[in-house]
């Protein structure tokens, strides 16, 4: 009786009979003074019931099914926002990584056309036809590293890799102007000149740049300038007769004094016919 006492109390908020299985019901609010193996049977049933009916409700709370599905949904569009502007962060700094073709800032490309003018004051070139190709070397020490990823490009690993420029790209990285570098020439001498006789000095010459190797390592930019002097029919002349540069001079000087000579005759004859 204690145990049906303790059900009636724990049902106090819900209906309040409980059908028996002989068809007849148990009044809670008029408990008999002697439970029936019936009536216990009965309410074990429909503390049972509620139990699971509890059960369920608990279970449905904490079910994702339903509300889950569109909290996915909308998960799973916040994570594709989320994932748009990495992708777009991970284009630009592939875009930014590739090999640039802009000129390098003033101060760092004059660093090297300086260093480039230096390392060319003992570089010997030769007129006409024995002009040859020279390697200059050339460093730029503690070089920024963002400035050298910009120009050079790099890897998917982050290294920076190895470029070469050619031609007008080379003029243009560097901020160079045509005739911005020179060669100073050297006569050779040929087969005929006495013997010791050395190579002589024979003025400057604008370089013709061919190719430029740039590679980035430990904090230093390091390049390898390939260029040769630009030659023409003149030059030729000198390179296979060096004496004839003196007496082109020569022949220079006599012409422009003739030429003023004549002039002076023109006008003397021209005066002479309007005062006559």
């Amino acid at each position: 009786s204690s145990d049906l006492s303790s059900s009636a109390r724990s049902f106090a908020a819900m209906p309040n009979t409980i059908p028996l299985a002989s068809g007849g019901v148990l009044d809670l609010d008029a408990l008999p003074k002697r439970a029936t193996r019936e009536m216990l049977q009965a309410c074990a049933e429909e503390i049972r019931r509620l139990q699971a009916l509890a059960a369920g409700k608990e279970a449905c709370s904490l079910d994702p099914s339903t509300p889950q599905r569109k909290r996915a949904r909308v998960e799973a569009t916040v994570a594709s926002s989320k994932k748009a502007p990495a992708a777009t962060s991970r284009k630009a700094t592939a875009a930014a990584t590739a090999p640039g073709s802009k000129p390098l800032p003033a101060a760092m490309a004059k660093s090297l056309v300086a260093d480039i003018k230096a390392k060319l004051k003992t570089a010997k070139f030769h007129p006409g036809s024995h002009a040859e190709a020279r390697l200059v070397r050339i460093s730029a020490p503690r070089f920024p590293q963002e400035e050298a990823a910009a120009l050079l490009g790099a890897g998917e690993d982050g290294k920076i890799q190895t470029r070469t420029l050619e031609g007008e790209e080379i003029a243009r990285i560097l901020r160079l102007k045509q005739g911005d570098l020179k060669g100073t020439l050297y006569w050779k001498p040929s087969r005929f000149s006495k013997p010791g006789t050395g190579m002589r000095r024979c003025g400057t010459a604008p370089l013709k740049l061919l190719s430029l190797e740039l590679a980035y390592k430990k904090g230093d930019l390091h390049g390898r300038l390939r260029c040769i002097n630009t030659s023409d029919a003149g030059e030729e002349v000198f390179a296979r007769f060096p004496g004839s540069l003196t007496l082109m001079k020569r022949m220079v000087a006599q012409q422009e004094a003739l030429g003023c000579m004549d002039g002076a005759s023109d006008v003397d004859m021209a005066s002479d016919g309007l005062f006559s």
